[in-house]
């Protein structure tokens, strides 16, 4: 029979068993006995009758004689929120760097992938955990807690960027506190001591350390911030962005004396470059900036963005690992990695002119892991 023709019901009327049954062996559900599977398998490859790839493991488990459990469907799900997609569409390759390192870990193991994006306030668990369509989730995105513990109930998860402390869970998270202060010694060397950092108010983890590893870095030194307000987290979403930056580069100009350095994420750094530059404020001339995350665009930015570059293909690898060997051993303990990173230098620094020769000489000066590019 030709292949576009096989369908279901002709592998069953070839194998002698009822459509459900064939249904039944192709989805590795629990009921037909191993002769049953194997004469629905021997059926289809005798109907050249291939089914979507998300079913062909048990194929291979059958031809094989390896034992079927057949409650697994050898599907890793990742789940990831709009705000991500977005940022995706937009050229930030963070999380595509991510999703790399997932899909090679998935083939390394003989997995497949499925992908659903949700919003971030969604509370209904998505179709392919209701309909046990993957193994476990990778986890990317600031969903609430509440959400993540109605998806644990369900199935394996490992998160991506965050922990949730109330939560058996499996993590992996960049090093953001190493990132804070590596760069903040760097701008510290160069003179910088009127530094600002811009950071949004949506609950996020990964800011909250940043900014306790920022004004811990200054209060180890006992030096006051010049302007705390600057350093304040912003209420900012999609649809208030492009104001949101406009109002706090005229706030950062308007400042007096004015900071010397800005710190903030390489999104939000691309687009103040663009406010700064419309205002008349030379980078780095005027005002130094850094990033994190090195995506796509900050190399691209004229001047090239400093930023730090975590390894996101590897968190994405590490954190599909944990969940295949969470799935295949539910009682081994929980992981937390934390993933350190790469200072890149780049053009949108420089030393602070008007600060003196003594006043550098006592600047602390750090061993820094450093690439220029």
């Amino acid at each position: 029979m030709n292949s576009k023709k096989a369908n279901i019901r002709s592998v069953a009327e070839a194998a002698g068993v009822s459509c459900s049954t064939v249904s039944l062996v192709l989805n590795n559900r629990k009921g037909p006995s191993r002769k049953t599977r194997q004469q629905v398998i021997e059926a289809a490859d005798g109907l050249s009758y291939r089914p979507e790839p998300l079913f062909q493991q048990a194929f291979q488990r059958q031809r094989t004689s390896q034992r079927a459990d057949h409650n697994k469907t050898q599907t890793i799900g990742f789940l990831t929120s709009e705000m991500i997609s977005q940022q995706l569409q937009r050229g930030d390759d963070y999380y595509s760097r991510v999703l790399s390192g997932i899909q090679r870990s998935i083939e390394s193991r003989d997995y497949h992938l499925m992908v659903r994006t949700v919003r971030l306030n969604e509370l209904a668990l998505p179709a392919m955990v209701t309909e046990r369509r993957v193994d476990g989730l990778v986890i990317e995105g600031d969903f609430s807690e509440e959400m993540l513990r109605m998806l644990a109930k369900q199935l394996p998860i490992s998160l991506i960027d965050r922990t949730c402390t109330d939560l058996e869970a499996d993590s992996v998270m960049p090093n953001v506190k190493q990132a804070m202060r590596e760069q903040l010694h760097y701008l510290w060397d160069l003179g910088h001591q009127n530094i600002v950092t811009f950071q949004h108010a949506a609950p996020d983890l990964l800011v909250e350390r940043s900014l306790r590893a920022f004004h811990q870095f200054f209060a180890e030194r006992n030096h006051v911030l010049a302007h705390p307000t600057l350093c304040e987290r912003r209420e900012i979403n999609s649809e208030t962005h492009h104001r949101v930056i406009a109002e706090y580069a005229q706030e950062l100009a308007a400042a007096s004396p004015r900071p010397t350095a800005l710190m903030t994420g390489d999104p939000y750094a691309c687009d103040l470059l663009r406010e700064f530059s419309r205002l008349g404020i030379r980078v780095p001339h005027d005002l130094s900036i850094t990033g994190m995350d090195d995506i796509a665009e900050a190399r691209a930015s004229r001047p090239q963005l400093t930023s730090y570059r975590f390894p996101m293909e590897e968190m994405g690898h590490s954190a599909t690992d944990i969940l295949i060997e969470r799935i295949q051993d539910r009682d081994r303990p929980i992981r937390h990695l934390l993933i350190n990173g790469q200072f890149m230098e780049r053009a949108s620094c420089a030393t602070v002119k008007t600060l003196s020769r003594s006043t550098h000489a006592n600047t602390p000066s750090s061993k820094r892991n450093r690439k220029t590019t």
